[in-house]
């Protein structure tokens, strides 16, 4: 399935013009960020699934409705005032509803098909325009491919749910969701915002960049997924082992993942260099390899990160993320105030990050340790 999110990768910024290009992997950006405006609700609904053996859907799907309509569409109005990109963001916040269900019923292909589908709509809309030789591609046509999608893949899993009829729709059940999902997502939204930050500087600062950090940033998602995929393996060993967990545990997954992506970055530089004549993007090499290797080397840290879960220091780096992410805009603030060239904001947040992450390893080093001894 990443093949159909490969294809797109290399496609649009390949055949579509640049301007158009930058903003709208701005805003599907954004659209696919909003479902963390729910504040980790549907991660809160898995946990009670899994932890607690209650099945909340009912609960998530209404009130979670009712939220998004109340908090996540007026948002996206006043940020964007375009009726396609709201619907979007609506839709993404169900799918999440729908995805995290499909999960418990362990159809994780499916549960894992919108964003190939997506890539399969967008790809295939703009082909249309470049071989019809029509001069109408605009935001709005992409935005309209996204919306088929998405609707085609609601249609397909909603006749795959196992959904059950209740009349007894408890708003306590959504809290104890939200209770729980929140700490679980803290992080990762932090991350988005760093993410985000960056964006928000090159479109309104940086606009010549904009379309450069975009293409980037979706070419070193090849690392990242793999990355990400150690990771949820490493969930289900640390999750296996417990408060079992010891130094020569942590020594040799780290060692191995690091291997991996020294494996991953060679093959990500001979990639980038080959590919970077097909595209007319000032710097792409650069900031490619800028972000490859600051974020790879964060990621490749954060795919055994689910131990302070289990140790339960995670909130010590929630707390110190947070405080990154206030130095980040501090940061930012003055970057922009002395004109200082775009690839000093991606070194920056690479390394903020990764002082996060030695952060983590220094808790987790002094932790097991003390476990030891």
């Amino acid at each position: 399935m990443y093949s159909f999110l490969a294809i797109e990768v290399l496609v649009l910024p390949a055949f579509i013009e640049k301007e158009l290009y930058s903003i709208f992997e701005y805003y599907k950006f954004i659209i696919f960020s909003s479902p963390f405006l729910m504040l980790g609700v549907s991660s809160g609904f898995l946990y009670c699934n899994y932890n607690l053996k209650s099945n909340y859907f009912n609960e998530l799907v209404i009130f979670g409705t009712i939220y998004a309509l109340i908090v996540v569409v007026p948002i996206a109005w006043v940020y964007f005032d375009n009726i396609l990109f709201v619907v979007l963001c609506f839709l993404m916040v169900l799918s999440v509803f729908v995805e995290q269900k499909l999960q418990t019923q362990k159809m994780f292909v499916l549960a894992l098909g919108l964003k190939p589908l997506i890539s399969i709509f967008l790809v295939i809309s703009v082909a249309i325009f470049y071989v019809g030789g029509y001069d109408g591609k605009t935001i709005n046509t992409l935005f309209f491919s996204m919306i088929l999608a998405f609707l085609l893949w609601l249609l397909i899993a909603y006749n795959k749910l196992e959904l059950y009829k209740s009349n007894n729709v408890d708003i306590k059940k959504y809290f104890i969701m939200l209770k729980k999902g929140f700490p679980i997502n803290a992080g990762t939204i932090l991350i988005m915002l760093f993410f985000f930050c960056d964006r928000f500087i090159a479109k309104e600062y940086y606009s010549a960049d904009l379309a450069t950090y975009s293409l980037a940033y979706n070419l070193i998602q090849f690392i990242i997924l793999a990355l990400s995929t150690l990771a949820y393996t490493n969930v289900v060993d640390i999750g296996e082992r417990g408060h079992d967990v010891n130094f020569i545990f942590f020594k040799n997954k780290l060692i191995y993942n690091y291997k991996i992506f020294l494996i991953l970055l060679i093959l990500f530089v001979f990639f980038i260099f080959g590919i970077s004549s097909m595209y007319n993007f000032d710097n792409i090499v650069c900031y490619s390899l800028v972000m490859a290797i600051l974020l790879g080397n964060y990621f490749t840290i954060n795919t055994i990160s689910s131990i302070a879960l289990y140790l339960d220091f995670f909130k010590k780096i929630v707390w110190a993320m947070f405080s990154l992410f206030l130095f980040n805009i501090a940061l930012s603030y003055l970057f922009v105030r002395f004109e200082l060239e775009y690839i000093y904001f991606l070194i920056k947040t690479g390394v903020l990050l990764n002082f996060s992450a030695l952060y983590f390893m220094w808790l987790l080093i002094g932790r097991l340790r003390n476990e030891n001894k």
